[in-house]
């Protein structure tokens, strides 16, 4: 890469990104919608690990914040495995999400850059198609959406495909691994993308026109690369997945969120600020790109995969809507999806490579069709005008975003009316494609997403925060009505038994569901349910059980409604407009099963609690039971029992020292591979590196 186009790259990148620029401090939202994943899962999951380092020096391998504790480190959505989320660790948070999602989206497009300019594109349709995917309209809309581990994988993608090519040029062993160095970056950063990435990786590998050997070759050591250099994350989701909900997902909860046919309309109108999912759009010159790409039958041999890609990405997309797809969602690792749509994150690789290809085409054409080409274009348009005035006619409303995708539309047949007829300097052209492009895209995400100030966010209930603070660090909160948010809870360090995350321990959500009083019929992400999605209401008319939230040291039950009839919760207090019932109970950590409760508490923190005791009999911790955590008496390990959902131990008559540790067992070996494997290729890459510059 040149430095001009390194040069224009950034400028239009600092451009378009200014209203995240300027709120970088900000959490991000999008525009109709109040919840955002990074502030739900990933700030708080962040946020532990940064206070476990900075107050505990160690890194929390276990998380008290929801659902009474779950392990933290088999989490994949903790990022505790994935190396290059660690950057955002290192700025005060969510300053530091914000920042190392840009540095991602910028290395997409560069990747994306490589990748289009060794596939043949010029220097200028490789920008081109490089900023129709970093910027696109896709990418943004997950950012509001909250979707931090999945836009870290999404953009290794063109790099997978850049390092495969490079593979057939470069000659040292070095560029055999680096595929699957990039593959094990996406299954360290989201697991659920390998299954889209990996079969756009293999189908692309033998599309390739090289020996079948070297491609298998390559298959192979791609993957054992791959694996070993993100073992640390799949081997400790294989032992999460034993004891989670996760495996129980039917044919309705994978396709939840499955593309609708009128959806497909997105294709031609922006939805600013829309749910992330169904977002379809290109812009409106890459969209006539695409169209055009299909007519222009004597060039666009090379391109054709794409298309075929783009086909069965959106057949995918529409999940068991479409007959036979039922099948392929019940396979292994499909049947673990949850949303068909991110398959719609082919479409727009393969738009951005297609554009590409058809932008070189426009700019230097050399064959004529009898026919001419710029016809099909005219028939898309038409469509275009016909709908927008059929809905303007029905809603009698006339909206921005349709003006908007009109007018982009309209340049958009000018420019390439030009540059099919030739009535246009080159330089001229490439201005008004760029620029076309980038406003376009520029318009469509600056209205899609919105900033909240994150002391805002994180101050919303003082006074309540205030009260629950009063009790020591292992009490617990419930809320049957999400008052609580996660982020608040995260950043003032209150633990509940309620929370959102799609990783749940199987016994504690059936004991959850007793004691909550709400039931859980089906799979859901959010602890309690809700039917309706509203939080504030769902849930009025179930009924806790004092009984059961005791034993999970619930000292406070936090509503937005009343808890009328229900036995044991009387006189609320109204703390910042919520129903407070604060528990009239002696909590402790841990409690002798024979009553004698003489304890003394001297550590609590993620990986360890210590306490002291002059008791004997069976020690029953409020803390729920997993394999990992280890038991020792006075220095002495001894076995960790179960008492119900909770861990218990059996100690004799004296004074001890009392102390539970977590640290799964596999842990130490993993790390071990996982360093050890990225070790050598970075050592193999220096090397590589010497030598090329001793050759030069």
């Amino acid at each position: 890469m040149n430095k001009k186009s390194l040069f224009l790259i950034l400028i239009i990148f600092v451009v378009a990104n200014l209203n995240v620029l300027i709120n970088i401090n900000d959490f991000v939202y999008l525009k109709n919608s109040d919840y955002s994943d990074i502030a739900i899962t990933h700030y708080p999951n962040l946020f532990y690990i940064q206070q476990g380092i900075l107050t505990d020096h160690e890194i929390p391998l276990w998380s008290n914040l929801i659902q009474s504790g779950y392990p933290l480190i088999e989490n994949p959505l903790s990022g505790i495995w994935y190396i290059w989320g660690w950057i955002a660790l290192m700025f005060p948070l969510p300053l530091g999400i914000n920042i190392n999602l840009l540095l991602h989206i910028l290395l997409g497009i560069l990747g994306m850059y490589q990748l289009l300019r060794i596939e043949g594109r010029s220097e200028f349709a490789s920008i081109f198609g490089a900023v129709g995917f970093g910027l696109s309209v896709k990418m943004y809309s997950h950012f509001g959406a909250g979707h931090l581990s999945m836009l870290y994988a999404v953009n290794w993608t063109p790099w997978l495909l850049y390092l495969t090519r490079i593979y057939f040029i470069k000659k040292t062993f070095v560029y055999w691994l680096l595929p699957g160095l990039i593959l094990g970056f996406i299954l360290s950063a989201d697991a659920r993308w390998i299954i889209p990435a990996g079969i756009l990786w293999v189908f692309y590998l033998l599309y390739l026109n090289n020996s079948v050997v070297k491609k298998s070759l390559l298959f192979l050591a791609s993957s054992i690369t791959g694996l070993l250099t993100s073992i640390g994350l799949w081997y400790s989701l294989l032992q999460f997945l034993q004891y989670s909900t996760r495996t129980t997902l039917s044919i309705s909860d994978r396709n939840i969120y499955a593309l609708n046919f009128t959806d497909l309309l997105g294709f031609f109108i922006p939805r600013y600020g829309e749910f992330a999912e169904w977002v379809l759009y290109p812009s409106a010159i890459i969209l006539l790109t695409l169209v055009l790409g299909i007519f222009i039958y004597k060039e666009n041999k090379e391109i054709r995969f794409w298309y075929v890609v783009i086909f069965f990405s959106l057949l995918f997309s529409f999940g068991d809507k479409i007959p036979g797809l039922r099948f392929l969602f019940a396979l292994p690792g499909f049947s673990l999806l949850r949303v068909p749509t991110r398959f719609i994150w082919l479409v727009f690789i393969s738009n951005s490579i297609i554009s590409s290809f058809v932008i070189d085409f426009l700019l230097d054409i050399t064959n004529r069709y009898k026919f001419d080409r710029y016809f099909f274009l005219v028939a898309v348009f038409v469509f275009i005008l016909f709908f927008d005035a059929g809905y303007i006619f029905i809603s009698q409303t006339l909206t921005p975003n349709l003006i908007f995708s009109l007018i982009f539309f309209c340049f958009g047949m000018v420019l390439i009316g030009f540059a099919i007829n030739k009535k246009a300097n080159t330089k001229y052209l490439k201005i008004g494609f760029l620029s076309l492009l980038v406003i376009d895209l520029i318009i469509v995400n600056f209205n899609s997403l919105k900033f909240f100030d994150t002391s805002t966010i994180l101050n919303k209930k003082p006074d309540l925060v205030k009260l629950i603070k009063t009790m020591p660090e292992y009490i617990r909160v419930y809320t049957p009505s999400y008052s609580l948010t996660q982020e608040e809870a995260a950043f003032w360090s209150i633990n509940q038994i309620n929370g959102i995350d799609p990783m749940q321990l199987s016994e504690y959500v059936n004991y959850f569901s007793k004691a909550s009083g709400v039931l859980y019929d089906n799979y859901s992400v959010t602890l309690p349910v809700f039917k309706d999605g509203n939080p504030s209401t769902d849930n009025v008319k179930s009924c806790p059980d004092l009984e059961k939230l005791i034993k999970l040291n619930v000292g406070f039950v936090v509503s937005d409604f009343e808890l009328s009839n229900c036995n044991g919760f009387k006189n609320p207090q109204i703390i910042d407009n919520k129903f407070v019932y604060q528990m009239d109970f002696k909590f402790q950590a841990a409690y002798f099963k024979s009553g004698n409760d003489e304890i003394i508490l001297n550590k609590y923190s993620a990986n360890q609690i210590s306490l002291s005791s002059k008791q004997g009999g069976r020690l029953i911790f409020s803390e729920l039971y997993y394999p990992g955590w280890k038991a020792y008496v006075d220095g002495r390990e001894i076995q960790v029992g179960k008492e119900d959902i909770f861990r218990s131990i059996d100690i004799e008559k004296g004074k001890h020292l009392v102390e539970l540790k977590f640290k799964p067992g596999y842990l130490n070996y993993v790390l071990s591979i996982q360093i050890l494997c990225l070790s050598i290729i970075m050592f193999l890459l220096i090397l590589e590196k010497v030598n090329v510059r001793k050759e030069n």
